[in-house]
């Protein structure tokens, strides 16, 4: 009787072993599931802050970049009239008997009014953001990135160099035009053709970039509104 009661026994304390194995089991696999979706449903609100930074960022530099194409269409707009009476200014001297009041009149527009170049808002600009999960998003972060550290950086430093022949030119001309008439110094017209055609040369390189980086900020705008409304 001791020997069945033993045996009884022993098989009972085994299916209870059984089971608390099978129980543990089951609580790690909870457990695990557990910290698996704590995971996943981070990683979701995680991803929905950062979309939401990122639409933040480009709605930003959105507003910027209207503001940087309405200044551009302003200085391109102005600048192609001085270009204009450039050309205007360079056919007259280029005439044997040119009037010198009308070449005056085109001296005064060109070298005695303010010389407007570009610059361009950089307010919201991070170039440190450049990658995102969602591919509309880096395009849009690509062309932002190329507007700002290419074009923009060729069209400011090309400002300069237009600042620089702007001011040598008015160094060179001036003089002419606080005595009232360049016909004064008809000895020197080469001289003033000569520098005249590098200016225009200048400003023509400088208003093509102007009308390009026109171009581009609405390709830029086009991608950032395509990752926006994604």
């Amino acid at each position: 009787m001791r020997f069945f009661k033993n045996i009884r026994l022993s098989k009972i304390l085994g299916k209870k072993k059984l089971d608390y194995v099978k129980y543990a089991l089951g609580e790690i696999i909870l457990v695990t599931i557990g910290i698996l979706l704590a995971v996943w449903i981070n990683d979701i609100n995680n991803e929905r802050l950062n979309y939401k930074a990122e639409k933040d960022y480009l709605m930003s530099i959105k507003a910027d970049l209207i503001i940087d194409k309405g200044e551009l269409n302003t200085i391109y707009s102005y600048q192609q009239k001085r270009l204009d009476n450039a050309e205007r200014l360079y056919n007259i001297l280029n005439n044997d008997a040119f009037n010198s009041d009308t070449a005056d009149l085109f001296f005064r527009e060109l070298l005695l009014k303010r010389n407007p170049t570009f610059f361009p808002v950089i307010g919201a600009f991070n170039q440190s953001i450049i990658k995102s999960n969602s591919t509309k998003v880096n395009q849009a972060f690509s062309e932002i990135a190329k507007l700002y550290k290419g074009s923009y950086e060729k069209l400011v430093y090309n400002g300069e160099l237009l600042d620089e022949r702007n001011r040598f030119l008015q160094e060179t001309m001036i003089r002419p035009i606080r005595n009232n008439s360049i016909s004064k110094y008809s000895d020197n017209k080469q001289e003033y053709l000569d520098e005249l055609y590098k200016f225009k040369w200048r400003l023509t390189y400088y208003v093509d970039l102007l009308k390009n980086n026109g171009g581009k900020i609405e390709k830029a705008l086009e991608k950032i509104d395509f990752a926006i409304e994604e």
